[in-house]
């Protein structure tokens, strides 16, 4: 089949080339075919480490102990906390603890809001409020 090149006045062979248009789409779709496959197995691959293989972990429980409180010398001190998310049958067992500082007295350190007393002017007292959830693992603040 003759074809003319408006261009440049010249006659042009063409010919037929769907064989090898075929043949390059069939190949095409195999290369694709393995991308796929590759990215697919990838993909699951990857899923499974980052699930632990199906077991994925996270906190189910938190507590919460508040902010940084400065109190004046005749000012009582009470801690304010709370506790949400899983917990064993019972329900939060939540417990202050004191972490620094000189000795004190914490009312009632299984409470959530309690307050403490013997304080003395010009310390610094830390405390802590910790838990643990229905799947036994032990949270603090």
């Amino acid at each position: 089949m003759k074809a003319k090149n408006f261009s440049h006045n010249q006659d042009i062979e063409l010919t037929e080339t769907k064989p090898y248009i075929m043949k390059r789409e069939l190949h095409s779709q195999k290369n694709l075919q393995k991308y796929y496959l590759a990215l697919i197995l990838t993909f699951l691959f990857f899923t499974g480490m980052l699930t632990d293989m199906g077991e994925a972990y996270g906190q189910n429980c938190s507590v919460n102990a508040g902010v940084p409180q400065t109190v004046c010398a005749d000012e009582p001190l009470f801690l304010f906390g709370n506790a949400s998310g899983a917990y064993p049958a019972g329900g939060s067992t939540a417990t202050w603890s004191q972490v620094g500082g000189p000795k004190v007295t914490i009312v009632s350190p299984t409470f959530l809001n309690t307050e403490i007393t013997n304080t003395v002017a010009g310390n610094t007292y830390t405390f802590r409020l910790s838990d643990r959830c229905a799947d036994g693992s032990l949270v603090f603040q």
